[in-house]
């Protein structure tokens, strides 16, 4: 295996847009497996559209300091992201940005340092994190690879050992989360952030083995809060989690420079709305049906 030291920006874009392949033939697989927080089937389609919308951007940037390129990564995976995995993939590129800066140049330390950060921003992003989901899946990655990984070596090892790391890990998220395990499945985040990190090791001409997952029991599961509701919003975040908690579930705040995206499960839409603008200027809002999502992932071909 070739000994990479450092990473520039030109490396950084190449993994990122790699992820992007990656998901965008692995999504259907993805989705088909998307049983937590909700069985709505659109974890992949989350996935991919948050990735991609930043891909052309990636592509027009003429830079090559590493700083730089994570920080548009950052900016528009915030702004575009979508659903529960696509939020907190949002925060693990902000967190990777955050300690980047200042650096044209990430050394195997600085990478490994960076991924310690974005785990952390990944976390911050929900209200109530439950282990035996994507963020499992991203804690136990950077563990294996801040932990197997000695000053000196090469980039290539870290990103191996975070894949190792996310493997097992995934495997353990049916026996760490009940819903996953009625319905016999792994988590559907948890693999995606498998596939970008394996999307990562393609970059550098190396290859994951296949991974294998199983179909969900087909349940008729009810739905308590209806509407996957997402606001971006420019202003401030003091406070909102315990404001949306009061109006659902599944509350994510993402934060960037002066803007604020929110993901939240309710029944009441307008109120999330009514809260976001009391905390600022209201640039875009989304409002899935997720009873019709669950519908369409179960019961369409019956």
């Amino acid at each position: 295996m070739q000994a990479v030291r450092e990473l520039d920006g030109e490396d950084i874009k190449r993994m990122f847009l790699k992820s992007v392949e990656y998901i965008k033939s692995h999504k259907g697989m993805i989705n088909r497996i998307n049983v937590f927080p909700v069985p709505d089937g659109d974890t992949g389609t989350n996935l991919f559209s948050t990735l991609s919308s930043v891909s052309d951007e990636i592509r027009e940037i003429d830079v090559n300091e590493a700083d730089k390129v994570l920080e548009t990564i950052a900016m528009s995976s915030l702004m575009n992201s979508r659903g529960n995995s696509g939020m907190i993939i949002s925060q693990f590129f902000a967190g990777l940005y955050e300690k980047s800066k200042g650096k044209k140049k990430l050394s195997v330390r600085d990478f490994i340092e960076a991924l310690k950060c974005a785990k952390e921003y990944a976390y911050k992003a929900l209200s109530s994190p439950k282990e035996g989901t994507i963020l499992t899946v991203i804690k136990d990655a950077v563990k294996e690879a801040s932990e197997s990984v000695r000053h000196g070596e090469s980039v290539l090892d870290v990103i191996k050992n975070a894949v190792f790391g996310a493997r097992e890990s995934l495997k353990r998220t049916k026996d760490q989360l009940k819903e996953l395990e009625d319905y016999g499945v792994v988590d559907a985040g948890g693999l995606g952030f498998l596939y970008i990190l394996e999307g990562w090791m393609v970059a550098f001409n190396m290859h994951p083995p296949k991974v294998d997952v199983e179909t969900p029991v087909k349940r008729n599961e009810r739905i308590k809060f209806r509407y996957c509701t997402e606001i971006l919003f420019i202003g401030q975040s003091e406070g909102l989690f315990n404001e949306l908690k009061k109006l659902g579930d599944s509350v994510e705040v993402g934060k960037l420079e002066h803007y604020v995206k929110v993901h939240v499960h309710t029944n009441e839409p307008w109120k999330v709305q009514r809260v976001c603008s009391s905390h600022g200027i209201i640039k875009a809002m989304k409002v899935d049906d997720m009873k019709i999502l669950h519908r369409h992932m179960f019961f369409s071909r019956d």
